[in-house]
């Protein structure tokens, strides 16, 4: 017999469905909002700090830009810098630490996984004036305060399923807004550290 497939994407942020139907979380405005809610605080020396520099967030990337864009802020590549975590928690490395430290006040993860093991070395390392904002609205960010952009993942799932009752011919993007959680990991910069 003749098998039908019906292929889909889920949240590939790379891709985007390459010619298949897809359902992901709009990452452009996510990152967009998050740069504006550290804007609002005050944070004028932000750094995105994405995962993996053979496959970047370009939607992440154009959402950061686009917000320093719109304030007049030129971006720079050195902005955005890469941490390999893979799929193991190991120390951070101790250059982009102080780098860190030295020179922004703020960073944005591309994933809350990110966002918490560098809030983590921040604290072991006695540091707690860099704000630090994640990507997902993992659970486990609640209880260490982590300012997060929540995926609306019920909703996707829903919407996945009702793409696998349409033809393998029909193709469709959906794209859902994630929500701005607020928390304690995003403050002020300090006095001393401001500068417009």
């Amino acid at each position: 017999g003749e098998f039908n497939f019906k292929c889909f994407a889920f949240n590939d942020f790379w891709l985007n469905g390459s010619g298949h139907s897809v359902v992901r979380c709009d990452e452009e405005f996510g990152f967009y909002r998050l740069t504006e809610h550290l804007w609002e605080l005050g944070h004028r020396r932000i750094l995105l700090l994405d995962d993996m520099p053979d496959w970047p967030r370009n939607g992440a990337i154009g959402g950061f830009r686009l917000a320093l864009a719109q304030h007049g802020v030129v971006f720079h590549e050195d902005d955005v810098a890469f941490f390999m975590r893979r799929a193991c928690w190991r120390p951070m490395d101790s250059a982009l630490l102080e780098r860190i430290v030295k020179d922004y006040t703020a960073v944005i993860c591309t994933y809350d996984i990110n966002a918490l093991q560098l809030l983590a070395h921040l604290r072991e390392n006695g540091v707690h004036s860099v704000s630090v904002a994640g990507f997902d609205g993992m659970s486990e960010g609640e209880g260490e305060g982590l300012t997060t952009m929540r995926q609306p993942v019920a909703q996707m799932i829903i919407a996945a399923f009702e793409l696998l009752e349409q033809s393998p011919e029909h193709v469709e993007k959906r794209l859902f807004a994630p929500e701005l959680l607020v928390r304690a990991s995003t403050f002020p910069p300090p006095e001393e550290r401001f500068s417009s």
